[in-house]
Formats: C-alpha cells, sequence, structure tokens
C-alpha cells in the first residue's frame, strides 16, 4: 500500500487501550497521534504502549484532543453510540474545525439491526445500562444527516461484521477545503 503524503497530525477520540492509536502510528511512521479516552486506565496503558509516538489525554467527546497543527486524519471508532445526538453533533463539528485542507474523518459506527437483536447487542446494551448510561445506536440515514450537519461529505462507506452491524464512513469537509475528487 503506497504512503499517503502529508499525514502529520492524527486525531483519535475514543482512544481506548491505545490499540488503533498505535497501528496509526506504526502506519504513518512520521506522524503524532493525539488521542482522548474517558477512562483512566486505558489513557495510561495507551500511553505507556505509544512510546512517544503521540499522547492520549483523559477526556471525553464533544473533546477533541489538543494537537499542535490541523490534523490530516481523524478516528472516531466504535464509540460514536455512546454519545447522544447532541454531543456527537457537537463533536462532528468541532472534529470538522480541528481538520485541515485534504483532512479525513475515519469513522467506525454501530448500526442497530433491521431484525433480532445477536446476543453481543443485548451484553453491550446491559453492560452499558449496569454502569448508568445508554447506548445510542443510529441508522445510516441519521447518522449521514449529523455527518451533514456538521459540513461532512460521505466520501465512501463499507460496511463489515457478521450481519452488516459496522458501517465505516471515511468523511471529507464539505467546505472547499478537501482538493480530491470525491
Amino acid at each position: 500500500m503506497p504512503e499517503p503524503a502529508g499525514i502529520n497530525t492524527i486525531l483519535d477520540i475514543g482512544s481506548g487501550y491505545g490499540v488503533p492509536a498505535n497501528w496509526l502510528a506504526e502506519r504513518f511512521p512520521g506522524a503524532r497521534v493525539y488521542g482522548l479516552e474517558p477512562l483512566e486506565d486505558r489513557v495510561r496503558v495507551a500511553n505507556h504502549t505509544l512510546d512517544g509516538r503521540g499522547r492520549v489525554t483523559q477526556g471525553g467527546a464533544p473533546e477533541i484532543p489538543a494537537a499542535p497543527d490541523k490534523a490530516q486524519l481523524a478516528t472516531l471508532l466504535d464509540m460514536t453510540h455512546y454519545l447522544t445526538d447532541t454531543e456527537l453533533a457537537l463533536t462532528l463539528q468541532r472534529l470538522h474545525s480541528a481538520l485541515g485542507p485534504n483532512g479525513r474523518a475515519l469513522i467506525r459506527s454501530v448500526i442497530p439491526p433491521r431484525q433480532r437483536w445477536p446476543l453481543l447487542f443485548w451484553i453491550e446494551d446491559f453492560k452499558l445500562r449496569r454502569q448508568g448510561f445508554s447506548a445510542h445506536y443510529r441508522s445510516y440515514q441519521a447518522l449521514k444527516a449529523l455527518f451533514m450537519g456538521a459540513g461532512f461529505q460521505d466520501h465512501r462507506q463499507a460496511t463489515s461484521g457478521t450481519k452488516g452491524e459496522l458501517a465505516w464512513f471515511d468523511l471529507r469537509p464539505n467546505d472547499g477545503r478537501s482538493r480530491e475528487a470525491a
């Protein structure tokens, strides 16, 4: 795979233990990864494994990780369902502002099944309720409306998971900053 030019700053919202952040740091060796994670133990592990190639701070969306420059890439992986519509909309608006020219946001969201929920959905829902949280699963259409409302265009999308329950979105700012053809 050819090395994309100009990836120097990466934002990772919802870093968890830093697995995607580390992969991104390896994939783009000249880049620094700036992450944001609400749970202290995960922040500690992520920073330990990043080993100076970036920094994860404790906090949660709609905050955006502090970075010295505009980002060329931002990721939100498997975390949009933790946010209300208002929180997600604000996160996306702030993310839009944090991206530089030709920036892109890569988002993977959990899509609710159209039929009967698989066991893993029930387990995740139970865990969240037990911790005092609610899951905010959204359809493709609802997600796309939130993306467009924040000034993004859907450049590419794909599904994954055993039943298409995960949706990948490759978003670009829809304000003339992106110079690549959509």
